[in-house]
Protein backbone atom coordinates (compact mmCIF):
# COMPACT_ATOMS: atom_id res chain seq x y z
CA UNK A 1 0.00 0.00 0.00
CA UNK A 2 1.36 3.45 -0.91
CA UNK A 3 0.35 7.18 -0.44
CA UNK A 4 0.29 10.71 -3.09
CA UNK A 5 2.69 12.95 -2.58
CA UNK A 6 -0.42 15.91 -2.26
CA UNK A 7 -2.84 14.49 -0.13
CA UNK A 8 -1.48 11.21 0.87
CA UNK A 9 -4.31 9.50 -1.13
CA UNK A 10 -4.09 5.63 -0.62
CA UNK A 11 -2.74 3.71 -3.12
CA UNK A 12 -3.32 -0.06 -3.42
CA UNK A 13 -0.34 -2.04 -5.04
CA UNK A 14 -1.02 -4.79 -7.84
CA UNK A 15 -1.06 -7.41 -5.34
CA UNK A 16 -3.03 -5.75 -2.72
CA UNK A 17 -6.78 -7.41 -1.95
CA UNK A 18 -9.84 -5.00 -3.17
CA UNK A 19 -11.23 -2.97 -0.48
CA UNK A 20 -14.30 -0.65 -0.71
CA UNK A 21 -13.17 0.97 2.29
CA UNK A 22 -10.04 2.69 0.96
CA UNK A 23 -11.85 4.05 -2.17
CA UNK A 24 -14.19 5.58 -0.36
CA UNK A 25 -12.01 7.14 2.15
CA UNK A 26 -10.17 8.29 -1.13
CA UNK A 27 -12.92 9.90 -2.86
CA UNK A 28 -13.70 11.62 0.99
CA UNK A 29 -10.16 13.38 1.05
CA UNK A 30 -10.43 14.01 -2.38
CA UNK A 31 -14.02 15.77 -2.20
CA UNK A 32 -12.97 17.77 1.05
CA UNK A 33 -9.96 19.42 0.02
CA UNK A 34 -11.16 20.12 -3.21
CA UNK A 35 -14.10 21.90 -1.62
CA UNK A 36 -11.40 23.60 0.86
CA UNK A 37 -9.39 24.67 -2.03
CA UNK A 38 -12.51 26.37 -4.01
CA UNK A 39 -13.28 28.35 -1.06
CA UNK A 40 -10.09 29.94 -0.72
CA UNK A 41 -9.94 30.24 -3.93
CA UNK A 42 -12.98 32.12 -4.33
CA UNK A 43 -12.28 33.86 -1.40
CA UNK A 44 -9.07 35.52 -2.75
CA UNK A 45 -10.97 36.13 -5.77
CA UNK A 46 -13.36 37.94 -4.21
CA UNK A 47 -10.81 40.36 -1.92
CA UNK A 48 -9.18 41.18 -5.01
CA UNK A 49 -12.53 42.10 -7.12
CA UNK A 50 -13.55 43.87 -4.21
CA UNK A 51 -10.45 45.98 -4.13
CA UNK A 52 -11.04 49.79 -5.10
CA UNK A 53 -8.00 50.57 -6.92
CA UNK A 54 -6.78 52.05 -10.43
CA UNK A 55 -6.75 49.69 -13.20
CA UNK A 56 -2.64 50.07 -13.25
CA UNK A 57 -3.00 48.62 -9.68
CA UNK A 58 -5.48 45.01 -11.14
CA UNK A 59 -3.10 44.78 -14.01
CA UNK A 60 0.03 44.57 -11.63
CA UNK A 61 -1.89 42.32 -9.40
CA UNK A 62 -2.88 40.24 -12.54
CA UNK A 63 1.14 39.55 -13.52
CA UNK A 64 2.11 38.77 -10.39
CA UNK A 65 -0.70 36.32 -9.90
CA UNK A 66 -1.68 35.20 -13.36
CA UNK A 67 0.84 33.57 -15.86
CA UNK A 68 -1.51 34.60 -18.91
CA UNK A 69 -2.41 38.09 -18.54
CA UNK A 70 -4.78 37.98 -21.43
CA UNK A 71 -7.07 36.04 -19.43
CA UNK A 72 -9.06 37.23 -16.27
CA UNK A 73 -8.21 35.71 -12.83
CA UNK A 74 -11.51 34.02 -12.19
CA UNK A 75 -11.46 32.25 -15.88
CA UNK A 76 -7.96 31.37 -14.68
CA UNK A 77 -8.96 29.92 -11.68
CA UNK A 78 -11.88 28.16 -13.10
CA UNK A 79 -9.56 26.47 -15.81
CA UNK A 80 -7.53 24.97 -13.04
CA UNK A 81 -10.56 23.56 -10.98
CA UNK A 82 -11.69 22.15 -14.28
CA UNK A 83 -7.62 20.61 -15.03
CA UNK A 84 -7.64 19.67 -10.99
CA UNK A 85 -11.21 17.60 -11.66
CA UNK A 86 -10.09 15.91 -15.31
CA UNK A 87 -6.37 14.15 -13.45
CA UNK A 88 -8.89 13.37 -9.88
CA UNK A 89 -11.61 11.33 -12.60
CA UNK A 90 -8.35 9.71 -14.55
CA UNK A 91 -7.19 8.53 -11.55
CA UNK A 92 -10.46 7.43 -10.73
CA UNK A 93 -10.94 5.67 -13.93
CA UNK A 94 -7.83 4.12 -13.58
CA UNK A 95 -8.66 2.61 -9.84
CA UNK A 96 -12.14 1.66 -11.14
CA UNK A 97 -10.47 -0.48 -14.20
CA UNK A 98 -8.11 -2.40 -11.70
CA UNK A 99 -10.65 -3.06 -9.18
CA UNK A 100 -12.93 -4.42 -12.34
CA UNK A 101 -9.92 -6.44 -13.50
CA UNK A 102 -9.36 -8.29 -9.90
CA UNK A 103 -13.02 -9.02 -9.52
CA UNK A 104 -13.30 -10.42 -13.15
CA UNK A 105 -9.91 -12.86 -12.36
CA UNK A 106 -11.58 -13.31 -8.82
CA UNK A 107 -14.76 -14.58 -10.53
CA UNK A 108 -13.22 -16.43 -12.83
CA UNK A 109 -10.70 -18.01 -10.18
CA UNK A 110 -13.79 -19.08 -8.31
CA UNK A 111 -15.54 -20.47 -11.27
CA UNK A 112 -12.82 -22.69 -12.31
CA UNK A 113 -12.75 -24.16 -9.26
CA UNK A 114 -16.28 -24.73 -8.78
CA UNK A 115 -16.45 -26.25 -12.26
CA UNK A 116 -13.41 -28.47 -11.07
CA UNK A 117 -15.08 -29.63 -8.04
CA UNK A 118 -18.76 -30.28 -9.73
CA UNK A 119 -17.16 -32.81 -12.12
CA UNK A 120 -15.08 -34.48 -8.88
CA UNK A 121 -19.02 -34.98 -7.03
CA UNK A 122 -20.46 -35.36 -10.52
CA UNK A 123 -17.42 -38.65 -11.43
CA UNK A 124 -17.87 -39.85 -7.47
CA UNK A 125 -21.23 -40.62 -7.44
CA UNK A 126 -21.05 -41.42 -11.36
CA UNK A 127 -18.85 -44.10 -9.64
CA UNK A 128 -20.62 -45.11 -6.52
CA UNK A 129 -24.46 -45.61 -8.36
CA UNK A 130 -22.05 -48.15 -10.25
CA UNK A 131 -20.47 -49.88 -7.22
CA UNK A 132 -24.36 -49.35 -5.77
CA UNK A 133 -25.90 -51.42 -8.58
CA UNK A 134 -23.37 -54.21 -9.28
CA UNK A 135 -23.61 -55.01 -5.76
CA UNK A 136 -27.31 -55.05 -6.13
CA UNK A 137 -26.64 -57.35 -9.46
CA UNK A 138 -24.14 -59.46 -7.49
CA UNK A 139 -26.84 -59.71 -4.09
CA UNK A 140 -29.93 -60.76 -6.43
CA UNK A 141 -27.54 -63.46 -8.35
CA UNK A 142 -26.79 -64.97 -5.36
CA UNK A 143 -30.62 -65.09 -3.98
CA UNK A 144 -31.72 -66.66 -7.01
CA UNK A 145 -29.11 -69.04 -7.56
CA UNK A 146 -30.37 -70.04 -3.22
CA UNK A 147 -33.38 -70.23 -4.26
CA UNK A 148 -32.56 -72.22 -6.78
CA UNK A 149 -31.21 -75.12 -4.32
CA UNK A 150 -34.20 -74.98 -2.49
CA UNK A 151 -35.51 -78.46 -2.64
CA UNK A 152 -38.95 -78.88 -1.30
CA UNK A 153 -38.94 -80.73 2.30
CA UNK A 154 -41.62 -83.43 2.14
CA UNK A 155 -42.32 -86.01 5.38
CA UNK A 156 -43.30 -89.23 5.86
CA UNK A 157 -44.13 -91.81 8.65
CA UNK A 158 -44.65 -95.33 9.19
CA UNK A 159 -44.45 -98.90 11.59
CA UNK A 160 -40.85 -98.03 11.52
CA UNK A 161 -40.91 -94.34 12.55
CA UNK A 162 -42.81 -95.57 16.07
CA UNK A 163 -41.36 -93.81 19.02
CA UNK A 164 -43.91 -94.72 21.77
CA UNK A 165 -47.04 -96.54 22.14
CA UNK A 166 -49.09 -94.15 24.81
CA UNK A 167 -52.17 -96.29 25.08
CA UNK A 168 -53.19 -98.91 23.35
CA UNK A 169 -56.55 -101.08 24.77
CA UNK A 170 -59.43 -100.53 27.28
CA UNK A 171 -60.30 -97.67 29.96
CA UNK A 172 -61.77 -98.08 33.05
CA UNK A 173 -63.72 -95.32 32.41
CA UNK A 174 -65.10 -93.23 35.61
CA UNK A 175 -68.06 -90.98 35.14
CA UNK A 176 -67.25 -87.49 35.23
CA UNK A 177 -63.41 -87.52 35.57
CA UNK A 178 -60.79 -87.68 33.16
CA UNK A 179 -58.44 -90.88 32.81
CA UNK A 180 -54.64 -90.39 32.89
CA UNK A 181 -53.27 -92.20 29.59
CA UNK A 182 -49.44 -91.55 30.20
CA UNK A 183 -47.14 -88.89 29.06
CA UNK A 184 -44.21 -88.79 26.38
CA UNK A 185 -40.75 -87.21 26.83
CA UNK A 186 -39.02 -85.52 24.02
CA UNK A 187 -35.41 -86.51 23.82
CA UNK A 188 -34.06 -83.50 21.40
CA UNK A 189 -36.16 -81.53 19.52
CA UNK A 190 -37.56 -81.49 16.15
CA UNK A 191 -41.53 -82.34 14.86
CA UNK A 192 -43.39 -85.67 15.81
CA UNK A 193 -46.71 -87.25 14.80
CA UNK A 194 -49.08 -88.05 17.58
CA UNK A 195 -52.17 -90.64 16.22
CA UNK A 196 -55.56 -91.21 18.04
CA UNK A 197 -57.84 -93.76 17.60
CA UNK A 198 -61.15 -93.89 20.19
CA UNK A 199 -62.45 -97.25 19.48
CA UNK A 200 -65.32 -97.44 21.80
CA UNK A 201 -66.58 -94.20 23.44
CA UNK A 202 -69.40 -91.92 22.99
CA UNK A 203 -69.84 -90.43 19.71
CA UNK A 204 -69.85 -86.74 20.24
CA UNK A 205 -68.74 -86.84 23.74
CA UNK A 206 -65.53 -88.82 24.23
CA UNK A 207 -62.36 -87.24 23.49
CA UNK A 208 -58.70 -87.44 24.30
CA UNK A 209 -56.82 -83.91 25.79
CA UNK A 210 -52.86 -83.34 25.33
CA UNK A 211 -51.22 -81.63 28.02
CA UNK A 212 -48.21 -80.27 28.16
CA UNK A 213 -47.40 -78.63 31.73
CA UNK A 214 -45.26 -75.36 32.69
CA UNK A 215 -46.05 -74.72 28.30
CA UNK A 216 -46.89 -71.29 28.63
CA UNK A 217 -48.13 -71.05 25.10
CA UNK A 218 -50.24 -74.01 22.65
CA UNK A 219 -48.02 -75.84 20.54
CA UNK A 220 -48.39 -74.23 17.71
CA UNK A 221 -44.82 -73.50 17.06
CA UNK A 222 -44.28 -71.19 19.88
CA UNK A 223 -40.90 -72.36 22.62
CA UNK A 224 -41.56 -74.17 24.83
CA UNK A 225 -40.77 -72.35 28.19
CA UNK A 226 -41.12 -75.36 31.18
CA UNK A 227 -38.10 -77.18 33.09
CA UNK A 228 -39.71 -78.60 35.57
CA UNK A 229 -40.70 -81.41 36.33
CA UNK A 230 -44.70 -81.69 36.54
CA UNK A 231 -46.45 -83.22 39.30
CA UNK A 232 -48.81 -85.48 36.83
CA UNK A 233 -46.21 -87.84 37.48
CA UNK A 234 -47.90 -89.16 40.82
CA UNK A 235 -50.72 -90.03 38.95
CA UNK A 236 -51.27 -93.63 37.68
CA UNK A 237 -51.85 -94.40 34.54
CA UNK A 238 -55.60 -95.53 34.26
CA UNK A 239 -56.64 -93.48 36.89
CA UNK A 240 -58.50 -90.29 37.89
CA UNK A 241 -56.73 -86.92 37.41
CA UNK A 242 -56.72 -84.13 40.08
CA UNK A 243 -58.36 -81.80 38.19
CA UNK A 244 -57.60 -79.21 40.61
CA UNK A 245 -53.52 -79.96 39.91
CA UNK A 246 -52.87 -76.35 38.69
CA UNK A 247 -51.25 -78.79 35.66
CA UNK A 248 -53.99 -79.80 34.05
CA UNK A 249 -57.05 -78.05 32.99
CA UNK A 250 -56.16 -74.78 31.99
CA UNK A 251 -56.20 -73.69 28.73
CA UNK A 252 -52.82 -72.20 28.22
CA UNK A 253 -51.04 -75.78 28.63
CA UNK A 254 -53.76 -77.21 26.02
CA UNK A 255 -51.72 -78.26 23.43
CA UNK A 256 -54.84 -80.85 21.51
CA UNK A 257 -57.90 -82.36 21.66
CA UNK A 258 -59.51 -84.84 19.84
CA UNK A 259 -62.48 -85.90 20.27
CA UNK A 260 -65.91 -84.69 20.70
CA UNK A 261 -67.11 -82.22 18.68
CA UNK A 262 -64.54 -82.76 16.35
CA UNK A 263 -65.48 -86.25 15.18
CA UNK A 264 -68.40 -87.51 14.27
CA UNK A 265 -67.68 -91.17 14.01
CA UNK A 266 -65.59 -93.65 16.28
CA UNK A 267 -63.00 -95.94 15.61
CA UNK A 268 -61.42 -93.51 13.21
CA UNK A 269 -58.10 -92.97 13.57
CA UNK A 270 -56.30 -88.88 12.83
CA UNK A 271 -52.93 -87.66 12.77
CA UNK A 272 -51.22 -84.77 14.42
CA UNK A 273 -47.95 -83.12 13.77
CA UNK A 274 -46.42 -81.00 16.60
CA UNK A 275 -42.91 -79.79 16.95
CA UNK A 276 -41.40 -80.08 20.40
CA UNK A 277 -38.46 -79.01 22.17
CA UNK A 278 -35.35 -81.17 24.01
CA UNK A 279 -37.12 -81.58 27.31
CA UNK A 280 -40.44 -80.86 26.59
CA UNK A 281 -43.26 -83.78 27.58
CA UNK A 282 -46.58 -83.99 26.66
CA UNK A 283 -49.59 -85.78 29.21
CA UNK A 284 -52.33 -87.55 27.78
CA UNK A 285 -56.12 -87.31 29.21
CA UNK A 286 -59.15 -89.66 28.19
CA UNK A 287 -63.19 -88.67 28.74
CA UNK A 288 -65.81 -91.10 28.51
CA UNK A 289 -63.50 -93.63 26.51
CA UNK A 290 -63.92 -97.82 26.59
CA UNK A 291 -60.76 -98.45 24.41
CA UNK A 292 -58.33 -96.20 22.86
CA UNK A 293 -55.01 -96.33 21.14
CA UNK A 294 -52.67 -93.48 21.28
CA UNK A 295 -49.19 -93.61 19.95
CA UNK A 296 -46.59 -91.44 18.55
CA UNK A 297 -43.93 -91.23 15.67
CA UNK A 298 -40.83 -89.72 14.67
CA UNK A 299 -40.87 -88.15 11.32
CA UNK A 300 -38.00 -88.78 8.46
CA UNK A 301 -37.78 -85.72 6.58
CA UNK A 302 -37.13 -86.52 2.77
CA UNK A 303 -35.25 -84.21 0.95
Amino acid sequence: MKNTTNYGLKKPDGTDAVDIAIINENMDNIDTTMKNNEKQINALAGQIENIDVSSDVRQVINEKVNSDPSKPLNTLINEWLNSAKTAILEKISTLTTHVTSQHTATKHHVSTELSGTNRHITDSLTGTNNHVTACKDNIKDHVTASIANVSEKKYTISKHSLLQTIYDGPINKISGNWIYLGKFVAKRSGTVVLYFNIRQGVTGTSKIAVHSPFSLLPLDGSQYQGVSTPTLDSTMIGFPVNTANPNFGEGRKLVYEYGASRDSNLNQGTFCSVYLFAGQELHFHSWVIDNAQISIFGVEEIL
